[in-house]
């Protein structure tokens, strides 16, 4: 499998990161149903995908609109912890719900995918080893060419691509979406 390249460096640069796709909401709507410690307002800025996946500046959130999916970026990576209860209730417990965790600093690898309102499959990785894993492996997860370290940056990238069709663009923008009351917004 191909490494992703990202503004000009590749994946084994490491990815520290993690990402919420959510089917038929727009950002707005999927931002409204976040917790009040996300509360943003778009800041009039975008930045291409690397700017958006990348993990600083933190305390902002990055979105955008592409083939039915919103996507939310959190450089702290906190928003992948948070999707057992944003997919249960509220708007998202009506759609389908994608979230990933890229943290190759630690070597870890994580995915929850809900469908409305149900666990479909969460599986997380640590060092290459399943430590957590709950309903029946996706087909795209016995497809994917695996490195001998174990699943990385291009697995997760699979699972993306295989739920929601869309796939890293360089050029694709996104919004910055800050804290109103922090600085430098």
């Amino acid at each position: 499998m191909d490494k992703i390249n990202r503004g000009g460096h590749d994946t084994t640069m490491g990815w520290n990161t993690a990402a919420l796709f959510v089917h038929k909401l727009p950002a707005a709507e999927v931002l409204a149903a976040l917790p009040s410690r996300y509360a943003t307002e778009p800041t009039g800025d975008s930045v291409q995908a690397d700017g958006a996946t990348a993990s600083f500046p933190g305390d902002r959130l990055y979105t955008a609109e592409r083939d039915q999916w919103c996507q939310v970026w959190d450089p702290n990576s906190l928003i992948a912890f948070e999707v057992d209860d944003l997919s249960t209730r509220g708007a998202l417990a009506n759609t389908r719900v994608l979230a990933v965790l890229f943290a190759s600093v630690s070597s870890s690898y994580a995915f929850w995918l809900y469908d409305h309102g149900s666990l479909a499959r969460h599986v997380f990785f640590a060092d290459g080893a399943p430590v957590a894993e709950s309903g029946a492996p996706l087909p795209v997860e016995g497809e994917v060419s695996l490195p001998v370290w174990g699943p990385d940056e291009d697995f997760l990238w699979a699972v993306i691509r295989e739920v929601t069709g869309t796939d890293y663009t360089q050029d694709a923008r996104y919004t910055v979406h800050a804290d109103p009351g922090a600085t430098g917004s």
